[in-house]
C-alpha cells in the first residue's frame, strides 16, 4: 500500500502505511520516522491525523 500510494504522488498516506509496516516489524525508529513525516500531511483533527498521533504515543511508551 505505501509504494502504491507513494506511486500516486499521496505521501502522507505513503508514510502513513509504512510506519504501519514497520510498526508490525517491530522497528520502532523507522515507524517514528514515518508517522512523523506522515503527519503533517493531516489535519489534527481529522481521524488519519488522530490515529498517527496515537501510533505515535503508543511507540514513545
Amino acid at each position: 500500500m505505501a509504494v502504491a500510494y507513494g506511486k500516486t504522488n499521496d505521501p502522507g498516506n505513503s508514510h502513513y502505511n509504512f510506519g504501519i509496516y514497520f510498526k508490525k516489524k517491530n522497528k520502532k525508529e523507522s515507524a517514528l520516522f514515518h508517522f512523523r513525516a506522515a503527519l503533517p500531511y493531516f489535519s489534527k483533527d481529522s481521524e488519519r491525523g488522530r490515529d498517527i498521533e496515537k501510533e505515535i504515543k503508543s511507540l514513545n511508551k
